[in-house]
């Protein structure tokens, strides 16, 4: 009965996601423009409305409510053909798919393969703590914390006093090291996930949510399972005392494939929301003005500029799409996944390459596709090797959670802290952006003029990317009020790290709207408001 059960729930679920699609298609067509004006005016998603007004401020004589309800509706329409396509895929291959995940988590594997994603994944999280200063976000002006969604209760407790924020930074690195040797695993390595939550998290209340979620997700599994019985302290001492050598064992392998499978929902969720917002012209001219908006933001132009390929550029965001939507078919074959695994490592060393974002964080986890070892498997008569190994339903609870919680995630467009979809870079096309310019005179009467997003000293102290979010958070505030104070916040923080600006007592600020084409960097904005001026306190 237990073999006609797996098939019969992805046969229901695929039920499921068509009568979903059918009925929001229904929705759309009776009430669609209505949700669209809705969506615009904040009468729905608060969140997203947040999001549209900064659309609209673009072109507010453009993007009215009618330009929505034209742009918004095919997007609806693919949202609904998209799940009654993924639930007819389910429903026809429910029991191929069944029989290829039961192996999938079926598998056996070397304990010493577990090993190297502990390692790995405490190693990352300590490696990112020492490129990482807690106490310089922490001592970021209030102005400019800005809650990840849905946490808005917790901003009161942000730890901001410098004692506490050391004390926090110095316990997850030491149970980042102590997890990733394996030293008392499995309380090290809860020890690395709850203080990482709270240490991780403190960057993330800065206006930007960056996506190394991922690292809490794989350390839960890693602390559920025997993950230091090779190669650890703990190992080391058990081997002491006269314990067995431990056998290759489906325990050993169960966290490992639901890391994969974890993996293969990032990917799939950013593929599946390019082809519902973008479309058929995502991999073309969106693609080109996404491309020209993140060199913006790094403030370089590559060397290989994919943007000028012509149809070649389409092709290579057609490859982009299809890698995202199949890698996770890939990772369930064995004779597949090493081919997978492959293709994501070139995928990520090409996006480095063509857009300068580093995803290193995910990429060093693609250790999970190492099989170091072929150790005995262990006898049914002798189960002494695997007697430190947890029952391994925990680990299946903790898997079935998180993937659930990815899939929601993934589906519901969710980028919060620390439950994230990660970036799906499948909007529309916005060949103009915001962006913050600050000018003073010096008390020598010279004039000085600067972009804190093309600050090289900003960046060095806190990267590309919560600068992007220092400066976006600030121009993208459409109260008139907030976005002055937090303009000024910003400004008192340039005058601090930015040499250009040394000697200067008072800033005027500006947000000023510019095109995102490389070839239009240096061009005068087109549009510029006033939003405040930063004095010095002897000024």
């Amino acid at each position: 009965m237990d073999s006609v059960s797996g098939p019969d729930r992805l046969r229901r679920a695929g039920v499921l996601l068509i009568s979903l699609g059918i009925l929001l298609g229904l929705w759309f067509v009776s009430d669609g423009a209505r949700l669209i004006v809705g969506l615009v005016e904040g009468r729905w998603f608060p969140e997203a409305a947040r999001y549209l007004a900064i659309h609209r401020s673009l072109e507010p004589d453009v993007r009215t409510a009618a330009f929505y309800v034209e742009h918004g509706q095919p997007v609806l329409f693919r949202l609904a053909s998209a799940l009654i396509a993924l639930g007819a895929l389910l429903s026809m291959a429910a029991t191929r798919l069944d029989r290829a995940v039961r192996a999938f988590f079926a598998e056996e594997t070397d304990p010493r393969n577990l090993a190297i994603a502990r390692i790995t994944v405490f190693g990352a999280m300590f490696w990112w703590w020492f490129n990482n200063d807690l106490t310089k976000f922490a001592a970021l002006p209030t102005e400019l914390l800005v809650a990840p969604p849905g946490l808005g209760w917790a901003a009161p407790l942000f730890p901001r006093d410098p004692t506490v924020v050391h004390a926090l930074s110095a316990g997850f690195a030491i149970a980042s090291i102590t997890a990733m040797i394996g030293f008392h695993s499995r309380m090290s390595a809860w020890a690395a996930v709850v203080l990482g939550l709270l240490a991780l998290g403190i960057p993330q209340f800065y206006g930007k949510i960056d996506h190394y979620h991922h690292f809490l997700w794989f350390g839960i599994l890693l602390a559920a399972s025997p993950s230091g019985d090779a190669w650890s302290v703990d190992a080391l001492r058990r081997r002491r005392s006269g314990d067995h050598p431990l056998a290759r064992d489906v325990a050993y392998a169960y966290p490992i494939r639901t890391i994969m499978l974890l993996i293969g929902c990032i990917y799939f969720f950013a593929g599946f929301w390019k082809v519902v917002i973008g479309g058929p012209a995502w991999a073309g001219e969106t693609m080109r003005t996404i491309l020209h908006a993140q060199w913006m933001r790094i403030d370089q132009v590559p060397i290989f500029r994919v943007d000028e390929w012509g149809v070649w550029t389409t092709i290579g965001g057609i490859a982009v799409i299809a890698f995202e939507l199949l890698f996770i078919l890939f990772v369930l074959s064995p004779r597949a996944r090493p081919w997978a695994a492959v293709a994501g490592i070139v995928f990520h060393l090409l996006v480095l390459i063509t857009t300068g974002i580093n995803f290193w964080t995910l990429l060093v986890c693609y250790a999970v596709f190492v099989d170091v070892g072929k150790a005995p498997r262990a006898s049914t008569g002798d189960r002494s090797a695997l007697s430190s190994a947890p029952p391994l339903l925990a680990v299946r609870r903790w898997s079935f959670a998180l993937v659930l919680t990815a899939a929601l995630a993934g589906f519901t467009l969710v980028d919060s802290w620390p439950v994230a979809v990660y970036p799906t870079f499948a909007g529309m096309a916005e060949p103009h952006a915001w962006t913050v310019t600050m000018e003073g005179r010096t008390g020598e009467g010279r004039i000085v003029s600067m972009r804190p997003w093309r600050s090289t000293a900003l960046r060095a102290r806190y990267g590309n990317s919560r600068v992007g979010g220092l400066v976006s958070q600030v121009a993208w505030t459409q109260d008139p009020e907030r976005r002055s104070r937090k303009a000024v916040a910003l400004a008192a923080i340039a005058i601090g790290h930015e040499p250009a600006l040394a000697g200067v007592h008072e800033l005027q600020i500006y947000r000023e709207l510019v095109a995102v084409d490389p070839s239009r960097w240096e061009a005068p904005p087109i549009r510029r408001e006033y939003l405040g001026t930063w004095r010095s306190a002897g000024g």
